[in-house]
C-alpha cells in the first residue's frame, strides 16, 4: 500500500486502472444477475405463474438482485386456503 501514499503520475494510473478494472467487474456482475432475473421472470409469465411473476418484478423494483432473498412482506400474505393448498 505505499505506493497509494506516493502521488507520482504512475502511482495515479495505476490506481485508476485498478479502479476501472473493479467497476467493469461488478457492472458485468449486475448486469448478468439483472439478465438472470428477466428470464426467470419470463419463465413465470410462460407456465402462468402470476404470484412469483409479480414477487419478481417488484423485487427488480426494488433492486434486490438475489433470489428470493430480499422479497417484500406483501408477497408473504398468503390466505389460509393457499396455505392449504387450493389452487387460485
Amino acid at each position: 500500500m505505499q505506493w497509494m501514499q506516493d502521488p507520482s503520475q504512475s502511482n495515479v494510473d495505476i490506481r485508476n486502472n485498478v479502479r476501472r478494472e473493479v467497476s467493469r467487474h461488478f457492472r458485468n456482475k449486475k448486469k448478468a444477475c439483472l439478465i438472470a432475473k428477466i428470464e426467470e421472470l419470463e419463465t413465470n409469465c410462460k407456465i402462468q405463474n402470476v404470484r412469483d411473476l409479480y414477487t419478481g418484478i417488484i423485487a427488480v423494483l426494488l433492486g434486490s438482485c438475489h433470489h428470493g432473498m430480499a422479497r417484500p412482506p406483501v408477497a408473504d400474505r398468503r390466505t389460509a386456503s393457499d396455505k392449504e393448498g387450493s389452487c387460485e
